[in-house]
């Protein structure tokens, strides 16, 4: 994933710096054909409207830059974030999953107990009403079997 991140931003960023040249470029024969059409005509108002323009050129890139940059920033921050509640995330089932068998196991424990403790308690009812008599054991047996 963080390959995949560094390509990205590596792809971006030469796309931007080719488009920045490209612009740059494209800036410079603009104002060199304004600054020609100035000396031409010798005009103190063109040239400081092309000095304002080239100031007002810049002011806007370092916005966009600043604009990028904050996008860039906040595409890291929520990448950042997201791990973060993934992490979270696998943590709880994760724990949720370990609490759950330990209840399973528990009940299965008390369930067992319980069981083996309603059998003696079986037996020695049992025995005590039978004391001896092989007869009435049988028939005890039989009736709680058919049952």
């Amino acid at each position: 994933m963080a390959l995949r991140c560094a390509m990205e931003s590596w792809v971006d960023w030469r796309r931007e710096t080719r488009l920045r040249r490209e612009r740059d470029l494209q800036r410079r024969r603009q104002l060199g054909i304004l600054e020609r059409m100035a000396g031409e005509q010798d005009s103190l108002l063109l040239r400081g409207a092309l000095m304002e323009w080239h100031g007002e050129a810049e002011a806007l890139r370092r916005a966009r830059q600043m604009e990028r940059a904050c996008e860039d920033e906040l595409r890291r921050y929520r990448e950042r974030h997201q791990d973060a509640v993934r992490r979270i995330i696998g943590a709880m089932g994760n724990e949720q999953a370990a609490m759950f068998r330990r209840s399973v196991f528990s009940a299965w424990r008390d369930v067992a107990a319980g069981a083996v403790q309603s059998r003696r308690h079986a037996e020695r009812v049992f025995q005590v009403m039978c004391q001896g008599d092989a007869e009435l054991a049988l028939r005890a047996a039989m009736e709680s079997w058919v049952d």
